[in-house]
């Protein structure tokens, strides 16, 4: 399988780090979709293994890590501006990154730095599971 190779930058931040990634275009994929798809398990991931980021909504980012991991994860309020963003930041005190270690993603939004706490972290399959979790949390609230 050719995949496109992406750009990262691991930024050291004070005493703990960070890691800047660059958008990659989405692929369609044309498999069905099972809405009964498993709850997601709590996650934790290493800002070094992060390949690539996919905004589901303002309130919900994919993150791809090493060896095909992905995490869901669920911001702390609706970041308005990140479905756009070509780079964002994941940071936190030390390079690993849980829903309780108060890490935070950071992009730019018309020219101003925007901050959101990352809630809540999640393995998911693919980027299917991730829309249809997001649909539904949404439709919840």
């Amino acid at each position: 399988m050719n995949r496109n190779l992406i750009n990262w930058l691991i930024i050291l931040v004070g005493a703990g780090f960070a890691v800047a990634l660059m958008a990659e275009e989405d692929r369609v994929v044309e498999e069905p979709i099972s809405m009964d798809a498993p709850p997601p398990e709590p996650a934790c991931f290493s800002v070094r293994d992060i390949n690539n980021f996919k905004p589901i909504s303002n309130q919900f980012l994919l993150i791809e890590g090493r060896r095909d991991n992905r995490y869901l994860l669920t911001l702390g309020r609706a970041c308005f501006g990140i479905r756009s963003a070509d780079n964002i930041a994941i940071s936190n005190h030390t390079d690993r990154v849980c829903a309780n270690s108060q890490a935070k993603v950071t992009y730019a939004r018309f020219g101003e730095v925007e901050e959101c706490m990352i809630n809540q972290i999640e393995t998911v399959a693919d980027r299917e599971t991730a829309e249809i979790i997001a649909e539904r949390r949404r439709n919840q609230n």
